[in-house]
């Protein structure tokens, strides 16, 4: 080569050395081309994943831990269960390896996958299940899941099998076992009164995919006491699916502007659960990507006619119902991010029923009042043999929920009705007006599921606290449908139960429906893998964390 270079002359040099260099080109190209033909990408283990959340954990454990915030979301990965749900929100097997129903659809037998063990290296068993729901149902611990489970027998007849003995059959019975399994031999030692109180609450030991990083460190504080982040890692010997994320960083911060800002400032890789105009406010969105889900969050005014004349008038409430525009509200209050709701069952539901559906229509309310003689006088405002129409609206202290009772306010005045709105915060709201049923109107929110059981909300037992029946109903109809819908395994016969009890709520219209928010999260566009759908709690969305991933590999395919 050194003699050929040699005998040519300088251009000649230059353009050999040119083709060379172009060979040498081609020639890798060819073999990065016959590479990539030959293999294919595939998530590779590693990387950090770090999400912002708003507010503090307080308890690391399933018994206490709400669905939504910190604690739901952490107990979530270092916490398994029975069952679990996947990204599309359908309930599936977590822990165990399959179950029977007996045929009086009241004795679930239950047989646990072997070889399942705590970040502690202990086997997790059959009496691990019991001792997790014999202290749920325990009113000395206070857990806030004792309500599901009271009637319940719970047994091992040996290490590997649970039997869960109902009064009645059930069909969501199932749902109540996606509660985390506590370790018996890390929790039996510590007494009632010292449970929410215990250490490991902040630093616990559970079966998840995820475990505490640093046991002696589990968290970092600042000098006023507050948790600032926590670290989990991969549990090495977890039974299932291995997760490709090595750690998982979460950054706490006080308001929703300080969350943005920090994932402005690249702190954060996510953030979820933010407002509807939250996601303006990020800076860099081609880095990132919102995953607007549907949840079932419902909100809706609940009436109680116990203590308002007017609302007593059934005509009222179906006119206030006509009136309000649901559109309207998602526009304004929820920026577009949700769905308008008027009835108790959102699309997507078993049992949904498009024909109990209400339109917004203002001149059909008006003539409904007027049917039924109330009269509008010199101020606008209707009456009826000298009863105003005017009631009170008590709304809890949230920014999306005050927006909400100011609009509705202002659609129902032009109906010709007087709406006083009133907000009440903290502890006082539960305390002093729901608890004790005080109050004329309620903006609240309720928690479903897709596969739904609105017994609690609805059912003429559930009138008194703790029941949830926010508006006092009373009917024997809507009473006869719920119950035979929650005691029968059968769906077809299910959703027509659904359907007559969406028909008669239609017609008594014991509260107007307005709508449901979607679940918002912002995820950094390096973080792959990510599959969201349908949540039934907030918590749900890391159901496929398993799959998330942020470096790749090639292999033959």
């Amino acid at each position: 080569m050194t003699l050929l270079f040699r005998v040519l002359q300088p251009r000649e040099r230059v353009i050999a050395l040119c083709a060379m260099v172009v060979a040498v080109i081609a020639a890798g190209f060819w073999f990065w081309s016959l590479y990539r033909h030959f293999t294919k990408e595939v998530p590779d283990t590693g990387g950090t994943y770090t999400e912002g959340m708003l507010g503090q954990p307080l308890y690391l454990n399933p018994l206490f831990s709400q669905s939504s915030g910190p604690d739901g979301d952490m107990s979530r990965l270092m916490y398994d269960s029975l069952f679990t749900r996947d990204e599309q929100g359908q309930l599936m097997k977590e822990m165990v390896d399959d179950y029977t129903l007996s045929p009086d659809g009241m004795t679930y037998t239950m047989h646990l996958h072997q070889g399942i063990h705590f970040h502690d290296g202990q086997e997790l068993t059959a009496d691990d299940v019991v001792y997790t729901f014999q202290t749920i149902q325990d009113p000395a611990y206070k857990s806030p899941l004792r309500f599901n489970w009271q009637g319940v027998g719970v047994s091992s007849p040996d290490r590997y099998t649970v039997v869960f003995s109902l009064k009645k059959p059930y069909f969501a019975f199932l749902e109540n076992l996606t509660t985390g399994i506590l370790p018996k031999h890390i929790w039996e030692s510590i007494p009632p009164e010292n449970f929410s109180l215990a250490e490991v609450n902040l630093n616990p030991i559970g079966s998840g995919s995820f475990q505490v990083a640093s046991p002696t460190d589990p968290y970092k504080k600042d000098s006023n006491g507050a948790i600032l982040s926590y670290e989990l890692k991969a549990f090495p010997d977890y039974f299932g699916k291995k997760p490709f994320l090595s750690r998982i960083v979460f950054r706490f911060y006080p308001t929703e502007d300080t969350l943005i800002d920090a994932y402005n400032r690249r702190e954060i890789s996510s953030l979820g659960g933010i407002s509807g105009d939250a996601w303006e406010k990020v800076k860099d969105q081609k880095s990132a990507r919102l995953y607007e889900v549907r949840q079932p969050r419902l909100f809706s005014v609940f009436f109680n006619e116990i203590k308002s004349v007017p609302l007593g008038y059934p005509e009222v409430r179906q006119a206030l119902s006509l009136a309000t525009d649901r559109d309207a509200l998602v526009k304004d209050v929820l920026a577009g991010h949700g769905e308008v709701l008027s009835s108790p069952f959102m699309l997507g539901m078993v049992g949904f029923d498009q024909g109990s559906q209400i339109s917004y229509d203002l001149g059909a309310a008006k003539k409904l009042l007027d049917d039924n003689g109330w009269v509008s006088g010199d101020d606008g405002i209707r009456s009826k043999k000298n009863q105003k129409l005017a009631f009170e609206l008590v709304t809890p202290d949230w920014s999306d929920l005050v927006d909400t009772a100011n609009i509705l306010k202002q659609q129902w005045h032009d109906l010709g009705v007087d709406v006083s709105v009133r907000v009440v915060g903290g502890t006082d709201l539960q305390q002093t007006i729901i608890r004790p049923r005080e109050y004329q109107a309620l903006l609240y929110g309720e928690v479903s599921s897709f596969n739904p059981d609105p017994y609690s909300f609805w059912h003429s037992s559930q009138k008194s606290d703790p029941g949830t029946n926010f508006s006092m109903l009373s009917d024997s109809a809507i009473d006869d449908a719920l119950a035979t819908a929650r005691e029968t395994q059968d769906e077809g016969v299910r959703s027509e139960q659904f359907r007559i009890f969406q028909q008669r709520f239609k017609t008594l219209a014991p509260a107007v429906f307005v709508y449901s928010p979607h679940y918002l999260y912002i995820i950094n566009q390096k973080i792959q893998g990510v599959s969201l759908e349908n949540i039934n709690t907030p918590s749900d969305r890391l159901a496929s964390i398993a799959q998330w991933f942020i470096y790749t590999k090639r292999v033959g395919k």
